[in-house]
């Protein structure tokens, strides 16, 4: 892959030492202690209610051990334990139907990581660049790259003249996965696929 397809989230390892820190201070992927367990903050704290007190702030939370979601409430002058992050710069090698396989490039050594962690597994392709981060040991988050250029596999021609034109069409990409492309596009063309969202959306052709 070359080009704008080899492009990744250029993340620093970071090494954050525990410590305290109010509700209302909290970012979103923040990783805190909760009740003994680690639980990263899945949104930006809600302040449910104003008042005496620093009212009371809402915090959207996932276990990392389990992966359960839930919500907690923290008076809004309450402060909780920050845990240290390390994030760390990984290569793809290859994935099965439960697994992601990632390798250090200094190092050599490999590690599993759940596909289910890994967002848009399906356009992971050999030496990709991946960051991942972890906290005492438990897998906070995986970061792929942000844009991938992919092959397109199967892309239906159309009338160029019909008013379905318009909103493009449905195609199906070398890695098997369907993207809405504009019309142009054709079989073999590569495109510049963007994975910053919860759907993978079409740039332009690369």
């Amino acid at each position: 892959m070359s080009g704008l397809g080899s492009i990744f989230r250029q993340t620093k390892s970071v090494f954050r030492r525990c410590y305290s820190l109010n509700v209302h201070n909290l970012k979103r992927r923040s990783v805190i202690k909760h009740r003994g367990k680690l639980c990263n903050v899945e949104e930006t704290p809600v302040l449910r209610a104003r008042g005496r007190g620093g009212g009371l702030v809402t915090l959207s939370l996932r276990d990392l051990v389990n992966g359960s979601r839930f919500q907690a409430t923290f008076n809004g002058t309450e402060n909780v334990e920050v845990s240290e992050i390390t994030w760390s710069h990984k290569l793809f090698l290859y994935s099965d139907s439960d697994n992601v396989v990632l390798m250090d490039p200094e190092t050599y050594d490999q590690e599993e990581v759940p596909a289910s962690r890994v967002p848009h597994v399906e356009f992971l392709a050999a030496d990709m660049k991946i960051d991942v981060a972890h906290c005492d040991g438990e897998l906070v988050e995986v970061q792929i790259p942000s844009y991938v250029e992919v092959e397109v596999g199967d892309a239906p021609e159309i009338d160029r003249q019909s008013t379905a034109s318009l909103s493009g069409k449905r195609a199906i990409l070398k890695n098997g996965a369907p993207l809405n492309v504009p019309a142009f596009v054709r079989n073999g063309d590569k495109v510049l696929v963007k994975l910053l969202g919860a759907k993978p959306e079409y740039v332009s052709r690369a």
